[in-house]
């Protein structure tokens, strides 16, 4: 079955377990606690993919990041990207 599934980014790296195939569909603070909405089949396997928060003005590694989107937290303003994704 295909539904759209909330999971909420508790902190600055997290890994979770979507289903295979996922798929990004918005990054929004909702009651000031940012959250991400995938798109999802709930008959395929999991896999772990891991999501990362930067901040604007805030120094990290090079890594293999793919960017999603841009969201704002009361003052702070993030960035979010999906950690080596598996169709980079």
């Amino acid at each position: 079955m295909v539904i759209i599934y909330k999971y909420s980014l508790e902190t600055f790296t997290q890994e979770f377990e979507l289903p295979l195939g996922a798929v990004f569909l918005h990054v929004e603070c909702q009651n000031n606690n940012p959250m991400m909405w995938f798109r999802v089949n709930t008959e395929n396997e999991l896999e772990k993919r891991t999501f990362t928060m930067i901040a604007t003005g805030q120094a990290f590694e090079p890594m293999d990041y793919r960017f999603l989107k841009t969201f704002i937290q009361g003052n702070l303003v993030w960035h979010l990207h999906e950690v080596n994704p598996y169709y980079t």
